[in-house]
């Protein structure tokens, strides 16, 4: 899962997800490059703008834990700290893996990522 302005190359995400047993629970991504995040919230969560991976028998696991669990935490009002505890509660622990990191960018950044200067037609 990543938020909607998150960029990711599937080809890395493959190669990285590779080397765990996907039978297993893997909660993998990492915390913030922003320390004052990771205090109010958490340095063992992962962060959704850098994205993050669920195994398949944790999401089927979680999805049938997620009501009691949103009615357990309904003062958490960030998705990526709900998620995070709804983990604990179920002993999973974040798998830190470098390559998930977000990075705010601040003020005008246009053509940041543009490879060209004008857009197809």
């Amino acid at each position: 899962m990543a938020d909607d302005d998150t960029i990711l190359f599937v080809e890395n995400l493959v190669e990285v997800l590779a080397k765990y047993d996907h039978t297993e629970y893997y909660y993998i991504g990492s915390s913030s490059e922003c320390i004052m995040s990771n205090f109010d919230f958490s340095f063992d969560m992962a962060f959704g703008g850098g994205g993050y991976a669920l195994s398949y028998p944790l999401v089927a696991t979680l999805a049938t834990k997620l009501d009691e669990c949103i009615e357990r935490y309904p003062y958490l009002r960030v998705s990526d700290f709900m998620l995070h505890s709804c983990l604990a509660d179920l002993g999973v622990a974040l798998t830190q893996e470098k390559g998930f990191h977000q990075i705010d960018l601040h003020g005008d950044i246009s053509g940041l990522l543009s490879s060209h200067p004008q857009s197809p037609c």
